[in-house]
């Protein structure tokens, strides 16, 4: 439960600790991994802000941050079955992403994947990515998007830009820019 594994820093040690059965390291690098799971555990994976436009964003950095450390390579395979390391560190990426996701609209599918596939941080983060590229996210996406944007181009009203032409238009190029990353072209741009 998440109570139990909270504290991401004594989980990094545990981890870092097992060995496999024949008593040798399973490939890790102590104090490397060991500086890559401290920095997660000093809050460098924010949590999300629940905002859906902000995922591909708030994804980039999470996965630029993720890649830095030893739940990186977790990301895009699950570890062998026999790296008791490798599970045990997959499973810690699981409870970083539970945290990071926590009390967001995809709380239920980190909450699912982690039973379905035994707190796996590799399907946990495939999970939430399908979440947020569904079909119907992304629509709901670009209309919210395409909204603003027709709001600023009719009449400027938007009371987060200041008078001014240039932070209006660059306000205008900021959301096109983001419908742009939701798999969306603005007619006029």
């Amino acid at each position: 439960n998440f109570e139990e594994c909270k504290t991401i820093r004594s989980m990094a040690r545990f981890n870092l600790q097992k060995h496999n059965s024949k008593g040798r390291s399973s490939g890790y690098n102590s104090d490397e991994d060991a500086a890559g799971l401290m920095k997660l555990s000093d809050g460098k994976l924010q949590k999300f802000s629940n905002v859906d436009e902000d995922f591909e964003d708030y994804w980039k950095e999470a996965e630029t941050t993720l890649k830095r450390t030893p739940y990186g390579r977790f990301l895009d395979q699950p570890p062998n079955r026999k790296d008791t390391t490798g599970k045990s560190i997959n499973k810690s990426l699981h409870w970083n992403l539970v945290s990071a996701f926590n009390g967001t609209d995809a709380e239920h599918v980190v909450t699912e994947a982690g039973t379905a596939h035994k707190d796996s941080g590799y399907h946990t983060s495939k999970a939430i990515l399908n979440y947020y590229r569904s079909d119907d996210r992304r629509a709901e996406v670009q209309r919210g998007l395409r909204n603003k944007i027709s709001a600023l181009k009719l009449d400027g009203s938007d009371p987060s830009v200041t008078t001014s032409i240039k932070a209006h238009t660059n306000k205008f190029k900021m959301l096109v820019n983001r419908l742009k990353t939701a798999k969306e072209k603005w007619s006029d741009s």
